[in-house]
């Protein structure tokens, strides 16, 4: 599954930015839209990693845009409602 061969690759991406966040947010909430097709490990790299761009995202949204933290904000809830699903 191709799926499962990116997520590892994904997870291990620094995160930077906004736009770091933005992008790896956007990228794991686009994968995570069919879980059923996705193995458990795979999920639970994708929540800790949800997670951890979560937790940087909370340690710099006072020094970035609004708009930057909505779209980042966004993009984690629709990937944890995704793995939720």
């Amino acid at each position: 599954n191709v799926r499962d061969y990116l997520v590892p690759f994904l997870t291990n991406l620094l995160i930077t930015t906004s736009n770091s966040i933005i992008l790896q947010s956007t990228s794991l909430s686009q994968l995570t839209q069919a879980t059923n097709q996705l193995t458990r490990n795979t999920l639970m790299l994708v929540s800790n990693k949800c997670y951890e761009l979560s937790a940087a995202l909370y340690s710099m949204f006072e020094k970035i845009s609004y708009e930057d933290a909505q779209s980042a904000s966004n993009q984690l809830f629709q990937c944890a409602s995704n793995i939720l699903d």
